[in-house]
């Protein structure tokens, strides 16, 4: 029996860890993980590619945590793109991830009896065939949107797009036998409106996972610790908020952006901790700077790639400050820290989007 896991990321690494335990009468002993490290051909502001250090640490995170475990790294190219409106973005995307497939071990290709794969992951459509079982397990917040039925429109919209990439001879998603969703049964989303399959877990065991991780990687993890040690310092004396960009709100509207989440902040008793996601290359502490907020922007490359809930699970007191991400959510669920966010509309298509399919009430979460 051979699994396949494919992973995107850190913290993608911890849910896949936290699987690989749930499910170990299940997988068997052959196991292959497979990350994906994915630069975005997407031009959007501020953002950037991840390093290298985004895989390595997904790496490092697997083989402290599980012994003797095979990993490949694969480097990919995402258009992100409808065939329908861009075929020729599809090609594109097609043709490399093809080349990426051919290169893989044979028994990543041809041999396992189960792929548990990331929802942001694309090779999954290349290896899977007839008699493979598929086990979708979370990325974030975009899997909860997947995971909800869908209405008429939304299905003819679905099957137009299966149609064009058929036509294109791009493998189309299979749909998972089995997802996997770390809301330790709290997201009212999929109650209301969620699909059989779904299996509701535990939070992951972020905790365990990232002492394992410390323990055989000293360097890296003596600027984590210090980084958290600092902030439980400052715990004593100020409210600490980690504070996450939104990197799909327009620059030039950020400070009125920034202003509305601190509207109800007392910004002489509250120190902030900025955390960009990692493809986010933004520098904000300048806005803080013109509002008098006591600040500091992580900027060490390596920190930037940790998912910033391993530093939530480092730091007991820690508050957190954001819009439109799922370590929000995350952060209720799986620490029950305090959340600060709003229910005004942004600009953001993005986070609006997000917020309509969910159907949120972010208010709940403070």
């Amino acid at each position: 029996m051979n699994t396949v896991f494919i992973i995107n990321g850190p913290l993608s690494a911890i849910i896949a860890i936290s699987l690989y335990k749930i499910l170990a009468n299940e997988i068997g002993n052959n196991v292959y993980f497979l990350i994906e490290r994915v630069e975005s051909v997407i031009s959007v502001e501020r953002q950037t590619k991840t390093t290298n250090a985004y895989g390595d640490i997904a790496s490092a995170l697997i083989k402290a945590n599980i012994e003797g475990s095979r990993i490949e790294i694969v480097e990919i190219k995402r258009y992100f793109v409808n065939p329908i409106k861009s075929p020729i973005g599809s090609l594109k995307e097609h043709r490399q991830i093809l080349r990426i497939y051919n290169k893989l071990d044979d028994e990543i290709k041809n041999t396992p009896t189960k792929i548990i794969f990331s929802g942001n992951s694309i090779l999954q459509n290349y290896i899977a065939k007839k008699g493979m079982e598929l086990i979708k397990y979370e990325h974030g917040i975009g899997d909860y949107i997947d995971a909800k039925k869908m209405n008429l429109v939304q299905k003819l919209k679905a099957a137009m797009r299966k149609r064009a990439q058929i036509f294109l001879g791009i493998p189309w998603e299979r749909i998972p036998d089995k997802r996997y969703l770390m809301d330790k049964n709290q997201s009212e989303t999929l109650r209301k409106y969620g699909v059989n399959s779904i299996i509701s877990c535990d939070a992951p065991r972020i905790t365990e996972s990232v002492q394992n991780f410390l323990k055989k990687n000293k360097t890296f993890g003596k600027s984590l610790i210090e980084i958290c040690e600092k902030i439980n310092g400052l715990s004593e004396i100020y409210k600490v908020i980690l504070y996450l960009p939104s990197e799909s709100i327009p620059f030039d509207s950020y400070c009125n952006f920034l202003s509305s989440q601190i509207e109800n902040i007392d910004i002489k008793k509250t120190f902030f901790y900025i955390k960009c996601h990692p493809i986010d290359s933004g520098k904000y502490g300048q806005l803080f700077k013109d509002r008098k907020l006591m600040y500091y922007e992580i900027e060490d490359s390596d920190i930037k790639n940790v998912p910033a809930e391993i530093i939530i699970s480092m730091c007991p007191q820690i508050e957190i400050m954001g819009r439109g991400s799922s370590v929000l959510f995350y952060s209720k669920w799986w620490f029950n820290r305090k959340v600060h966010t709003t229910n005004d509309k942004t600009n953001s298509k993005i986070i609006n989007n997000i917020e309509k399919n969910m159907k949120l009430d972010l208010n709940k979460l403070c």
